[in-house]
């Protein structure tokens, strides 16, 4: 990179920053992009189930909250609508509890 391009970008940014490019270069662009192979062509996608998420991951903790047993925090999220943060928050202030801690410890 020239050295008054270079300051230009630790002054300003990007270069584009705050412009647009015009149709015709919009459909250049596209234009030299057709047929283009996609990045991940090719690569196998990950089988995301049950076992990878909450309940199948060994280093959950089992949460008991609102009355209601649950996996971990991320599956009593996912059904309750509240945010693992706040179900987090929740346990701290008594609202639940960890089911491997001895309620008389707690």
């Amino acid at each position: 990179m020239l050295e008054g391009a270079r300051k230009y970008v630790e002054i300003h940014g990007s270069p584009m920053l705050g412009k647009t490019h015009s149709e015709g270069t919009k459909r250049k662009i596209a234009e030299r992009a057709k047929g283009r192979k996609a990045w991940n062509a090719g690569k196998k996608m990950p089988n995301i189930s049950a076992a990878h998420m909450g309940g199948g991951n060994p280093m959950s903790r089992r949460i008991e909250f609102r009355g209601v047993q649950y996996p971990s925090i991320a599956d009593a999220a996912r059904e309750t609508g509240f945010s693992p943060i706040q179900i987090r928050t929740r346990l701290k202030k008594g609202e639940g509890r960890y089911m491997d801690v001895d309620p008389q410890e707690a």
